[in-house]
């Protein structure tokens, strides 16, 4: 064992000497890093049959661990000892990861071929602890790093953020009250940036045709769920409900419609897309019924639409359907209606 294990210490020794001839070359830190990583896979296993021919002769066994306990602790250390090698070539110098592999080599010289020393001894166990140092070491660095991406991540999406709402806000500043009446209702929701709602409000309202372009935006095809969406987070006029009211049927119509190109369209839709659509639809429905208009044919037709079928074969229709809150939610309002 003896023998195999200095075999291995030379070839590591050769290893490290020809490590030294790059480093003086004038390698540059992307190469050094290379380099050390592939040498660092090569001189790991050579090592740590050193270091389990020490062991195997008994070195610890006057502590009480179970060899096999030492064998698994001195090959996770050689591990983390190359790493952090590997480590220090990149970040600071491949002579600074050189030494710390050379002194590892010499450490376990002395555990194989000094049996009845102490020192041998206290390598094996100097360098179980130099494992676990350089294992912490490499937790709290990838700690570290994590928590500094997680804090970049966060600024991105806080500039990608400022930068949306700064577009937006510069939109809505420029918008005409009535040519861009659609578009700044989409601005006016609850979950909207609030100086950008504040200021689509004002000027939605600011209208004096405010009444006759919110029933244009209701039966508009492109806008209005920009409708649906300001009658649901805001109560409209009392004077204003009986006008609006056949436009909110007829919006009801329009949500339907865009539920069947959906299902017709995407291979795979997801219930959370139907969802809103129900809730918020409910709710604007709710403000307008008892002012003559009956809302149950469009409500059964957007109930009719969540029926279509999907585009792709693979596409499991009713597992899906099943999950849609939105057909419940349909299911239990025309109940309640029809009573």
């Amino acid at each position: 064992m003896t023998i195999a294990g200095n075999i291995c210490l030379g070839l590591a020794s050769v290893l490290c000497v020809l490590l030294f001839i790059g480093v003086s070359s004038g390698m540059g830190k992307q190469e050094s890093a290379t380099t050390f990583a592939i040498a660092g896979w090569i001189w790991c296993p050579l090592v740590g049959t050193a270091f389990c021919a020490a062991v195997a002769q008994g070195k610890l066994d006057a502590v009480g661990w179970p060899r096999g306990f030492v064998y698994a602790a001195i090959i996770l250390a050689c591990v983390a000892i190359a790493s952090v090698a590997v480590w220090i070539a990149a970040a600071a110098s491949g002579l600074a990861g050189l030494i710390v592999m050379t002194g590892v080599i010499l450490a376990a010289l002395v555990c194989l071929n000094f049996s009845d020393s102490a020192w041998g001894r206290y390598g094996l166990l100097g360098v179980m602890s130099l494992g676990l140092l350089a294992a912490l070491a490499q937790i709290g660095v990838w700690l570290f790093w994590s928590q500094q991406g997680a804090a970049r991540h966060v600024v991105a999406i806080e500039e990608r953020t400022n930068d949306r709402d700064s577009a937006i806000l510069e939109e809505v500043k420029t918008a005409d009250a009535e040519k861009d009446f659609g578009m700044l209702l989409g601005h006016t929701g609850r979950f909207e940036n609030r100086k950008i709602a504040a200021l689509a409000l004002e000027k939605v309202r600011s209208t004096a045709r405010f009444d006759a372009l919110m029933a244009e935006t209701l039966r508009n095809g492109n806008y209005f769920r920009n409708g649906f969406k300001y009658l649901s987070d805001h109560d409209p006029a009392p004077a204003a409900k009986a006008e609006l009211a056949g436009a909110v049927r007829d919006a009801v119509l329009l949500v339907g419609q865009s539920v069947r190109e959906i299902m017709r369209q995407e291979y795979n839709p997801r219930g959370s897309q139907f969802v809103d659509d129900a809730s918020e639809v409910i709710a604007v429905v709710g403000k307008f019924e008892g002012l003559g208009v009956d809302f149950s044919p469009a409500m059964r037709e957007y109930r009719a639409s969540i029926e279509e079928p999907g585009r792709s074969a693979r596409y499991q229709e009713e597992t899906l359907k099943d999950d849609l809150r939105s057909r419940k939610q349909l299911d239990q309002w025309l109940t309640a209606y029809a009573q």
